[in-house]
């Protein structure tokens, strides 16, 4: 449900009662056959039963869900200790297509800057730069843990001051590094496992 949602947001989920769903609630409903809860919108709602899509997703569910396995209408998401309220109805649908445009201008906003972002990176100019001007305390640091990580790895990791920016991959075998703070890692220093 991202952007409206995230994997980590606690749900307020309230019950319908008497109250009919509507189209552009989010519903919260169990699917036996993976054995969990999906939240998504409602987009289509008939005598049978519900239809629904994830605000992520570019299709909708393939499946019909009856009224009876709707649980109930998710109010609001708590993230940390930020309450966030989620529009049912026709705002919902409206906030949700708001919030896949503004994503899109994103994406496309950032794609036009991507090889000058890359050419940046790859040059190490802020990272020389800033190497010089950041405070030990937050400049990018790598952290090894020597348990063991997937397929008998140890785990690495990139910080800046207690944020975690970039780990290393054993499986592509290189480093992962979180926009922006690519700028702020020389990657030629940075050690291969």
């Amino acid at each position: 449900m991202e952007p409206s949602l995230r994997g980590i947001d606690f749900l307020e989920i309230e019950p319908y009662r008497d109250r009919p769903v509507q189209i552009g609630d989010i519903i919260a409903f169990f699917r036996p056959e993976v054995n969990t809860y999906v939240v998504h919108r409602v987009i289509q709602s008939t005598p049978s039963g519900v239809r629904t899509k994830g605000d992520n997703c570019p299709t909708p569910d393939s499946w019909r869900i009856p009224f009876e396995d709707v649980e109930g209408r998710a109010a609001a998401g708590w993230r940390g200790k930020r309450r966030i309220p989620l529009h049912p109805g026709k705002k919902g649908l409206y906030m949700a297509r708001l919030c896949r445009l503004r994503e899109t201008l994103l994406r496309v906003a950032f794609s036009s800057v991507e090889k000058f972002y890359d050419l940046l990176c790859r040059l190490g100019i802020i990272a020389r730069i800033s190497a010089l001007l950041l405070p030990r305390k937050i400049a990018p640091r790598v952290i090894l843990f020597r348990t063991t990580g997937y397929a008998g790895y140890g785990q690495a990791f990139i910080l800046m001051g207690g944020r975690q920016v970039g780990r290393y991959d054993a499986h592509q075998g290189g480093w992962q590094i979180r926009k922006p703070y690519r700028l702020f890692v020389n990657e030629k220093d940075l050690p291969l496992f």
